[in-house]
């Protein structure tokens, strides 16, 4: 993983074999993201997506292990969820017979290379539990700008 901080984004170049979501939260810890949003595109050896599954509260699951898929996007936020870093995202993949399909990133391994682009916020969000599910709690949380709650 190489990653390098501008003015306003976060570039971060992952290679095969790296995990998203741990490639994405280490470098948010190592830069004090607490919220942003994130995009990206590249390849991807291995994929679990998930679809929301309202009857039975959790997702159905589909799994894909091909050696060729293009990740054409992705795009999430990061917050915080039991004081650590969180990153929700959602995917796009095309497999190698170029069928689409996509939803929820519960885990993806990259193939060959994998840009993506976070977008830090001087702010922090956390996740609070509603439910089977987390959302960003907007309602009981206020934060100043170096992320730190405030009493209201």
């Amino acid at each position: 993983m190489k990653y390098k901080k501008f003015e306003h984004e976060i570039v971060l170049v992952l290679v095969t074999g790296e995990d998203i979501h741990k490639s994405i939260n280490e470098v948010c810890e190592l830069e004090n993201v607490k919220m942003g949003s994130i995009t990206g595109f590249g390849g991807i050896q291995a994929i679990e997506v998930g679809i929301w599954n309202n009857e039975k509260a959790d997702y159905d699951i589909k799994q894909d292990n091909q050696s060729h898929m293009e990740l054409t996007n992705l795009t999430g936020n990061i917050s915080m969820l039991n004081d650590k870093v969180h990153s929700h995202i959602h995917v796009t993949i095309s497999d190698n017979h170029f069928n689409m399909f996509g939803g929820h990133l519960v885990s993806g391994t990259v193939q060959n290379l994998m840009e993506l682009y976070i977008y830090p916020s001087k702010e922090a969000i956390h996740r609070r539990p509603h439910k089977s599910w987390y959302f960003m709690d907007l309602e009981n949380e206020v934060a100043d700008k170096d992320g730190a709650e405030k009493d209201d």
